[in-house]
């Protein structure tokens, strides 16, 4: 999502730019993914895309907001899981330093971060992030956040923030060790 295959640039190398509107967008790109969301898919993979037409701010869908969030979840109905596709692609590397993929991603709304350049520090800058209340909204009535192998997982079905908590560090403890 929302669709690669207009592009010239591998994003394993680089970040590909979509200069499309958004009228055509839904009419190729964004149809399909709008008719497996209408048939109940479950998941879907967030691709390294630069749409601009999408996001004001010129970053990769992976980490836009107003893509993840605001256009498949709100505007299109997906209540499925998100995966990013992996975060140590060029895509992502070549613009934005290892901890801050994870940190943006999570902030955009995927649920499972796959292929961390650097779990220790992603997990790092996430408990950062929470501890000082940057506007992260951990999603589960008991979060729980597990990596293995690169991957950072969010299982998700809730909001609370991370000052609700009534005992952070019994949170911290459950979820980062």
């Amino acid at each position: 999502f929302p669709g690669h295959g207009d592009v010239t640039v591998d994003s394993h190398e680089d970040l590909p730019i979509i200069n499309k509107n958004k009228t055509d967008l839904q009419s190729l790109e964004l149809y399909p993914f709008q008719e497996l969301i209408n048939n109940g898919v479950q998941s879907v993979m967030i691709a390294h895309l630069n749409l601009p037409q999408l996001d004001e701010n010129k970053i990769p869908s992976t980490l836009s907001y107003p893509i993840v969030t605001q256009l498949l979840k709100e505007e299109m109905g997906f209540q499925g899981i998100i995966f990013t596709d992996a975060l140590n692609m060029k895509g992502m590397t070549n613009y934005f330093k290892d901890g801050d993929i994870e940190v943006k991603a999570f902030l955009a709304g995927n649920d499972i971060l796959l292929f961390s350049q650097d779990i220790g520090k992603g997990v790092e800058k996430l408990k950062e992030a929470i501890q000082n209340g940057s506007n992260v909204v951990v999603k589960a009535p008991v979060p729980v956040v597990t990596y293995y192998d690169n991957t950072i997982v969010f299982l998700s079905n809730g909001d609370l923030t991370g000052t609700e908590f009534e005992n952070e560090a019994v949170f911290y403890e459950y979820v980062f060790n």
